[in-house]
């Protein structure tokens, strides 16, 4: 179906109900422009690559077609490959990064790593304020998971304590996201007025001179759905 819905209908949205954290994470990263582009650079490249090399291959419109991408844009996503932006339910796999805890090239921190296989592990550049966590699955996962936890809540008091960092407590506003998506779909589908779009979805919010309370919630929910559309569904995917 694409991502273009019916802004001026609510049950077209509906659909919503049912999503997952994963879902909610692609209904607004499948809206992000630059994402597109990637992908239709990516498409290109791929089909390319078909036509000279014909390979045994999925249709794009397949849920489980991705495309591994050349120059790679996926890690740009948060993403291992790239999926149709137009397939409402593609199979996706987020990047999650759990054990040794590398952080800022600051501190390194290795958890139920055999002592032979420590010098096998090279601190990964990453960036400050950002840490990998890496588990070894030949013995007890929870007692990692624990002291990892512990870990990163000691790492992370102490760098805002020395404020190296500052701490975000994003507010997931889950029931108010099928009004972000109508709200940008509405203000991305040409020269409607705000003051339309607030009478059609939030009908009981007066817009009147000299407040105009319903085009400031139209600006509201449509900032809103950009945050979310260029970054912060990664906040949503990790949920």
């Amino acid at each position: 179906m694409g991502w273009k819905r019916n802004w001026r209908d609510p049950k077209d949205y509906g659909f919503t109900k049912k999503l997952t954290s994963e879902g909610w994470a692609w209904e607004f990263l499948r809206r992000n422009p630059e994402y597109r582009k990637d992908w239709e650079r990516e498409l290109k490249i791929y089909v390319q690559k078909q036509r000279e090399n014909p390979t045994e291959k999925l249709s794009v419109d397949d849920p489980w077609f991705g495309i591994t991408p050349v120059e790679d844009s996926s890690l740009r996503w948060g993403l291992y490959v790239l999926a149709n932006p137009d397939q409402d339910t593609p199979y996706l796999l987020f990047k999650r990064l759990f054990g040794r805890i590398t952080l800022s090239k600051r501190f390194e921190f290795f958890m139920g790593t055999p002592i032979e296989d420590i010098e096998n592990c090279k601190p990964e550049a990453i960036p400050d304020g950002k840490a990998s966590v890496m588990f070894d699955l030949r013995i007890p996962i929870k007692p990692q998971i624990e002291k990892a936890r512990k870990a990163l809540l000691r790492i992370q008091q102490e760098l805002k304590d020395k404020r190296i960092i500052k701490i975000i407590n994003p507010r997931l506003r889950r029931s108010q996201w099928p009004d972000d998506l109508r709200v940008f779909d509405a203000k991305t589908e040409g020269s409607i007025k705000d003051k339309e779009i607030a009478r059609e979805i939030f009908p009981d919010t007066t817009n009147i001179y000299p407040d105009y309370y319903g085009n400031i919630k139209v600006r509201d929910y449509y900032n809103a759905a950009n945050r979310l559309i260029n970054g912060g569904y990664l906040k949503i995917a990790m949920s």
